[in-house]
């Protein structure tokens, strides 16, 4: 009789826990900030029946119901604290309070996500950006910010195991060689130093990390920029990251230690939106000389206040494809590119806005009758947009493509360009002169520059 009456209890306990979010919520609803402001379904719009009233109530209650992000909190840190995993499927639960994005876990387990020809792509890519930016009369510098669990693999779980080292970026690294790019290698400058300079709880550098990685890179663009190194950053503990954010909706409560140089704030923006997570950034400081251009990721949002401080012009972008274009008619005098280890095969999905100019050094020979590719031309304004792909027998791991348009020659990006991934397709933006007559496309294979025989229309 008494083991009914506390099981009676304890379902009726249960019941009620069941229903309090139910009934709170009738009378206040959680606030979701990824969500936005949600309205609540109506059963008619514009005087019609709307046929997905339940399923969008499920969807409302599910984003709103009172104690929504508490729960989901509690349910975290058991997850995390108890069982020392997640239970957000994006992220991983490392030792010490360390976390990890979890779209990081092919680079640390070793399953690269490119080709040989592909890592060729992005080196050749990257390289036909520098020199045209260096005709164009800037310094270019490319650079790669490690993965946080590149870095302090240490702090990773221990059943989450490396299979080999074949990943993205040696990959990419190692092909580099062959090219002649400047390179800033960040793996191994940040790798040097002693002390930790990514945060446990995001998946960013520090600010002391951005601020050195300033110091150096103003070095290697030949600035005599503020030496991070010397100064003594003040020290609070007033940071939550984002992964533990997405973790732990709504928690504002501080998680780690930041640094701080004192000239954070002293940013004068001149773009529309004054926030380092906008997509386009547009910063001035009249006590400075010279212009930069940097195309960066969600790395470069700590980067921006050093950098803001050392130029007179800045603009910093996220977009992409990297839309050069006012960089090469200015000529601006610094140029870098910035992207994460996890993105590196990004580059191989866009065609960067830039237009290519003729280089009639290249002498064609040896026709092939059955080089048949595919060619598409997008008259825009002031340019054509020449896409295309040529079958993978012509292709090696480092041939180069060209177009020959005209009668002059230019040489292609190896690129997709539709936004889907693909290691034999190309595309590029020339300058329109005049209408197009004729157009081939060649390839560069065993030292040899191979053409179509017959005109593609």
């Amino acid at each position: 009789m008494k083991k009914k009456i506390l099981y009676s209890i304890y379902i009726i306990c249960m019941f009620a826990m069941c229903l309090v979010p139910t009934v709170f919520t009738l009378v206040h609803k959680e606030k979701n900030e990824r969500e936005g402001d949600m309205k609540v379904p109506q059963l008619t719009t514009a005087g019609k029946l709307n046929i997905s009233y339940l399923e969008d109530w499920d969807d409302y209650f599910s984003k709103t119901f009172t104690f929504r992000n508490d729960l989901i909190a509690a349910d975290a840190e058991i997850m995390k604290s108890v069982f020392g995993q997640s239970n957000n499927d994006k992220i991983v639960v490392g030792k010490k309070g360390w976390l990890f994005f979890a779209e990081t876990l092919n680079d640390y387990q070793g399953i690269p996500t490119i080709t040989k020809r592909g890592a060729n792509n992005i080196a050749r890519t990257i390289e036909l950006i520098q020199k045209v930016m260096e005709d164009s009369g800037s310094d270019f510098i490319f650079t790669i910010a490690p993965n946080k669990n590149s870095l302090y693999g240490e702090y990773m779980p221990d059943n989450i195991r490396k299979f080999s080292n074949s990943k993205n970026y040696n990959l990419v690294k190692e092909v580099m060689k062959n090219y002649k790019i400047n390179y800033f290698d960040l793996f191994q400058f940040l790798g040097e130093k002693d002390e930790v300079l990514y945060c446990k709880t995001d998946s960013h550098w520090n600010n002391k990390g951005a601020a050195i990685t300033c110091t150096e890179l103003m070095h290697r663009l030949n600035k005599r920029g503020t030496d991070y190194n010397e100064i003594k950053p003040e020290k609070k503990f007033d940071y939550v990251g984002d992964l533990e954010e997405m973790l732990f909706p709504g928690r504002t409560k501080p998680a780690e230690d930041n640094f701080y140089f004192g000239n954070e704030k002293d940013i004068h923006y001149t773009s529309l939106f004054k926030d380092v997570e906008a997509v386009s950034v547009a910063t001035q400081n009249t006590d400075k000389e010279d212009e930069i251009m940097m195309f960066r990721d969600s790395f470069g949002n700590a980067i921006i206040p050093y950098i803001a401080n050392e130029y007179q012009t800045c603009t910093f972008s996220k977009a992409m494809p990297y839309n050069l274009t006012i960089a090469q008619l200015k000529g601006v005098d610094d140029v870098v590119i910035e992207i994460v280890e996890r993105h590196l095969d990004m580059l191989c999905n866009d065609v960067p806005v830039i237009q290519m100019p003729e280089n009639n050094s290249i002498k064609i020979n040896h026709p092939i009758r059955d080089l048949q590719g595919d060619l598409k031309i997008e008259e825009q304004e002031e340019q054509y947009f020449i896409t295309g792909h040529i079958p993978k027998k012509y292709v090696s791991d480092n041939s180069l493509i060209y177009v020959i348009m005209n009668g002059g020659v230019y040489e292609a990006f190896p690129c997709s360009c539709d936004g889907k991934y693909h290691d034999y397709s190309f595309g590029l933006y020339v300058e329109k002169t005049e209408d197009i007559n004729d157009i081939k496309i060649a390839v560069k294979r065993d030292g040899k520059i191979h053409i179509t025989e017959n005109k593609i229309k």
